[in-house]
């Protein structure tokens, strides 16, 4: 009896941990596909924010991209906002004064209360958000004025892909291929759950007022959904972003997980009520991934106790020990899974922390280099 409620154990945790990569984008192929897009008249006006601290490392690759977006949409407005920058950032911006109007804070604000900062005040249909330190072809961006073209469109996030610089493993690379393309497929079927905070945009009059301690990305591009505009993945708006270096990728999927959290304390009342099919892929992508952490530390916890009762603890430790070892000197594919690994925890601790009324709202940088 106690084998066959191990069993359960492992089997159920196993398959709540794959549900969301799996399983999930299996059913959404399955589903009906959205009505047609209904093409307008795009908004007029169109600003470009985005936050730095820190960034003189890879800025100058950024405002050349900025200018040359510039050149061909010379109505878009950019703003950016120097973070109290302790390198060269805010001289950086500066010398962009032609492309770009920049505010300087004197002390640190965080991401979220700096994009606050810079939107009040913007006369602008349409709020496009990006990462500093990001890769884009302008006319790539371009785009943007298509998609929201369509009135039913409330939000628009890009289709994010890795940059060159930050190849990972194939175990890695498959992990964004799946995300991105569960995003085609929710916004297929309606819309996706969320924007990636690399480069979005939504609609300035939807943009909500929340507390600083939410995330800066998925709680305002929710707030379209729940005022019944569509929030898509268009993927004809590609930016490039780096892997997180392994020394930052736990913190910093600690951070989101905790911001998710008090996002999803602020909107999980007014999801519930639209129900159906949002609701489903609500549950689907974010509930589930958020606990990937449980999901993942029931099954090694059961699978070892199944082991134990099978007089195989030693071989099952000894296979484990092995797996770390060759995930510490990069032998394939472990490397990749060790990282998921300690993402799926990272963000259940964050989540974990934001359920005690903790937050996590100081940023720091990638590095492109």
């Amino acid at each position: 009896m106690e084998s066959l409620i191990l069993w359960g154990i492992f089997g159920g945790a196993a398959a709540l941990l794959v549900y969301p990569f799996v399983i999930y984008p299996v059913i959404l192929a399955l589903l009906p596909r959205a009505p047609a897009p209904r093409p307008g008249p795009p908004p007029r006006r169109f600003a470009l924010l985005f936050s730095a601290r820190n960034e003189a490392a890879d800025l100058p690759e950024t405002l050349q991209s900025l200018a040359a977006l510039k050149r061909q949409w010379p109505e878009l407005q950019i703003l950016a906002w120097n973070d109290a920058s302790s390198d060269e950032t805010g001289r950086l911006l500066d010398r962009a004064s032609g492309i770009l109007t920049v505010r300087h804070a004197s002390r640190s604000l965080g991401k979220t209360v700096a994009l606050r900062r810079l939107i009040e005040g913007v006369e602008a249909d349409v709020l496009l958000m990006m990462d500093a330190n990001i890769r884009f072809r302008a006319d790539k961006v371009l785009h943007f004025r298509d998609a929201f073209a369509d009135e039913s469109v409330g939000a628009v996030g890009a289709r994010l892909l890795p940059a060159a610089s930050g190849a990972r493993s194939g175990v890695g690379r498959l992990y964004w291929w799946l995300e991105e393309r569960i995003k085609r497929l929710e916004t297929a079927t309606g819309s996706t759950i969320g924007c990636d905070g690399a480069l979005w945009g939504i609609r300035r009059h939807l943009y909500p007022a929340f507390g600083v301690e939410a995330a800066d990305d998925f709680r305002p591009s929710m707030e379209a959904l729940l005022q019944g505009y569509r929030v898509i993945s268009d993927p004809r708006i590609v930016v490039r972003e780096t892997a997180v270096p392994d020394a930052f990728a736990a913190r910093r999927a600690m951070r989101i997980g905790c911001g998710a959290w008090h996002g999803h304390r602020q909107v999980w009342a007014r999801v519930r009520e639209r129900g159906g099919l949002d609701l489903f892929k609500y549950v689907s992508h974010k509930l589930m991934r958020w606990f990937s952490g449980v999901w993942l530390v029931l099954a090694v916890l059961s699978g070892l106790a199944l082991a134990a009762r099978a007089g195989l603890l030693a071989e099952a430790g000894l296979l484990s020990g092995v797996a770390m070892a060759a995930a510490l000197v990069g032998v394939p594919p472990f490397p990749g899974l060790w990282r998921i690994a300690t993402t799926f925890l990272a963000t259940t601790a964050g989540v974990m922390r934001a359920a005690r009324g903790r937050s996590a709202t100081v940023w720091a940088p990638v590095r492109l280099r």
